[in-house]
């Protein structure tokens, strides 16, 4: 019997130093605020395995009243030059990738920690293909709920290897940056990505009503809702016309302006066709610029739908 409690303890010490050793970096800040992992090198390895488990336990710890919600495009657009012109304390829920699904529940989860006064959603076509449901979200709130098996779930265990490596040797692990020249990444947006998007494609009819069970909601607590399309180089604007998807991009436009303020950066115009302002077709070099088409419209000469 000594000897069988032995060999047990051979054998699960290792797992319970790991597990302590996981729990006291905390890759995504959940048990405290910062451990002795870096910031940045979270920001740079945690934040980018599961943006959605990342910003949600900051802004339960943080609340901010006035939200940002949406894909890498918002993402991109931080809050530093929208703090600028609006002069108010703002919070980026957006993520890359993010679906209309995991948007909408981004939105009810930030109900439920802060009265809502502002809330800005940077919205695409690409993202209106009802096949795409992806819900990080729900998964991070999940393990949020979980304190006890937070250190077992793989993505913080990466995470934390991620974070001890990288930490250590002073590298940046370049997660999510393209592995190509920027005229093959170029090329390769407009078609794989495109067709990605748009050759099964299915009009979400149900995240319109999402939006919709949103838009009641904003109106009848006095929030401000604002729903706005970031501009897309017009190489990949043309697409949706080879996809024959002319009307339902249409279609979909008109449903947003029947219940919600709507500000349509995504038109042919002097910004949108020179090539210099993007880093690839869906998104800007210079985030700076669509956060001044978004709040500083009355100086504007491009053409908006509102």
């Amino acid at each position: 019997m000594k000897l069988f409690f032995k060999r047990t303890l051979y054998f699960t010490l290792p797992l319970i130093v790991l597990i302590g050793v996981v729990m006291f970096a905390d890759p995504f800040n959940y048990y405290r605020a910062e451990s002795f992992i870096p910031q940045q090198v979270k920001l740079n390895t945690s934040y980018k395995f599961h943006y959605s488990l990342w910003k949600c336990i900051e802004y339960e710890r943080y609340p901010v009243p006035n939200i940002l919600l949406g894909d890498s495009r918002t993402d991109a657009l931080g809050t530093e030059a929208v703090e600028k012109y609006t002069a108010e304390k703002w919070y980026n829920f957006a993520y890359g990738g993010a679906t209309v699904p995991e948007i909408t529940e981004t939105f009810w989860y930030a109900t439920e920690h802060v009265d809502l006064k502002k809330v800005y959603i940077g919205l695409s076509f690409n993202q209106m293909n009802g096949y795409k449901r992806m819900n990080r979200v729900r998964e991070a709130r999940d393990i949020m709920k979980q304190p006890l098996l937070y250190p077992f779930n793989k993505t913080v265990v990466k995470a934390f290897f991620y974070n001890i490596y990288y930490g250590a040797t002073g590298g940046d692990p370049a997660i999510g940056v393209p592995e190509m020249a920027p005229d093959s990444f170029w090329n390769f947006q407009l078609k794989a990505s495109a067709e990605n998007y748009y050759s099964a494609f299915r009009y979400g009819t149900e995240f319109m009503d999402e939006l919709r069970q949103i838009a009641k909601h904003c109106k009848e607590k006095g929030i401000e809702l604002v729903i706005f399309i970031p501009p897309t180089h017009t190489d990949l604007q043309k697409r949706i016309a080879d996809f024959s998807l002319t009307e339902e991009n249409a279609k979909w436009i008109a449903e947003l302006q029947s219940f919600a303020t709507v500000i349509n950066l995504d038109v042919p115009n002097g910004f949108t066709s020179d090539r210099e302002n993007f880093k690839d077709p869906f998104h800007t070099k210079t985030p700076q610029s669509v956060v001044e088409m978004i709040w500083k419209r009355d100086s504007l000469s491009v053409p908006l739908s509102q």
